[in-house]
């Protein structure tokens, strides 16, 4: 039975009219904007932000700037829809957010890049989670522009962001320590997973005419979307032993998304974009090549389980199901939601959920650990109904005071 979703498989690719760069220095759209100093990070966050979204990002830049380990480690690239939203934000900034630097400083100083990436139609037209999805990529693209002064990792990410600890931004810092974990994590050539159970279901129909569908049958219908547009919608013609684990991730509802910092390797993405692409990259549009490439694609949503998928696919990569340590997953990733009793210090995540932290701290699923503790804390403004979260990450008064720059 077919789910209806806005999150429709289109690989027909549209062309970006009118996209780019650019900066408050008054850099022409599609011109290279040089935002970092001498020394460069390894890690860039591509953040997808628009409007409702202001207040989180704008938190995120002020406790980033504010913490010389976490500065120093990643880059921001804000990707924002349209030149006048950038333009609000700013003046957004300014007025409630003054210690964060402007954009276009360096990085090191606690800088950031705004991307200006206009929506195509098509794209827009297929709902919000499409759109985010798009925006991810155009600002990972953005990166991979930027030639031999690229990050090495880029994280696609959405704005609901804090620091773990805003303490921790010293000699000590566990931000120091972020690059090599991610350079572990891709040795291990692995992505945890967790099985997705039936305990929970929703009514996507109506009251006389129900659709009801569960957690499981939901998330099958999204890893089957990712690996449909990946393979572009021939897995069921493979049978080498990559493929196999595609399927068997599909049949056992394997979910993947979010399990743990999404990252990218971008020498890898540059391969996944080159084969995704309608068209190839040349070199003669050096430091716009990779924006044309990814505007033309109709990203899926859940994005990074594109990547995770092309990485097994192509590059060695296996999933490691780690349900006996969280218990099947309610709906969607493990971490968002953690089922009572889930071990989840044990994983030694690089983010959490603002879900999952409160939980941890009181005692409902296991403690986090305190030798390889998280950088990041997602999702701070999903969790109203659980107790003590709005007193912890003060969501919903930050909303208020940004209510007219939104």
């Amino acid at each position: 039975m077919a789910i209806a979703h806005t999150c429709l498989l289109l690989l027909a690719p549209w062309v970006l009219l009118v996209s780019g760069i650019k900066s408050s220095r008054g850099h022409a759209k599609g011109e290279q904007v040089q935002a970092y100093g001498d020394r460069v990070p390894k890690i860039g966050a591509s953040i997808a932000v628009h409007p409702p979204k202001f207040p989180m990002l704008a938190r995120f830049l002020e406790q980033r700037a504010a913490c010389p380990a976490a500065r120093e480690a990643m880059s921001v690239f804000a990707v924002f829809s349209s030149q006048k939203d950038l333009d609000t934000f700013k003046l957004g900034l300014e007025e409630l957010a003054p210690n964060v630097p402007g954009e276009g400083t360096a990085a090191e100083f606690g800088g950031w890049t705004a991307v200006v990436g206009e929506v195509p139609e098509g794209i827009k037209s297929l709902g919000d989670q499409k759109i985010a999805a798009w925006k991810k990529f155009y600002g990972l693209a953005a990166m991979m522009d930027l030639g031999a002064r690229s990050p090495d990792y880029g994280l696609p990410m959405d704005a609901e962001l804090v620091l773990y600890d805003q303490q921790d931004c010293g000699s000590n810092s566990t931000w120091h320590g972020f690059l090599g974990r991610l350079a572990d994590a891709e040795a291990s050539k692995s992505w945890p997973v967790a099985q997705v159970g039936d305990s929970r279901s929703y009514n996507f129909g109506s009251d006389s005419r129900p659709h009801t569908v569960t957690g499981r049958t939901y998330d099958e219908f999204l890893i089957r979307e990712n690996a449909a547009f990946i393979t572009k919608g021939k897995l069921s013609l493979c049978d080498s032993e990559a493929c196999n684990i595609v399927k068997q991730q599909i049949k056992f509802s394997q979910f993947s998304w979010w399990t743990d910092v999404p990252w990218m390797n971008l020498e890898v993405a540059k391969r996944m974009f080159s084969a995704m692409g309608k068209s190839k990259p040349q070199a003669s549009e050096e430091g716009q090549k990779w924006k044309r490439i990814s505007a033309g694609i109709s990203w899926p949503c859940f994005e990074h389980m594109a990547y995770q998928q092309w990485c097994v696919l192509h590059e060695g990569f296996n999933f490691t199901d780690v349900t006996k340590q969280t218990g099947f997953a309610l709906w969607g990733s493990y971490m968002e939601d953690p089922p009572a009793g889930a071990q989840l210090g044990d994983l030694h995540p690089l983010w959490v959920s603002a879900e999952a932290l409160v939980r941890s701290e009181r005692g409902e699923i296991q403690h986090l650990s305190e030798e390889q503790r998280p950088v990041m804390v997602f999702h701070v403004d999903h969790c109203p109904s659980i107790r003590g979260c709005e007193d912890r990450f003060g969501s919903n008064k930050l909303v208020e005071r940004w209510r007219h720059h939104m």
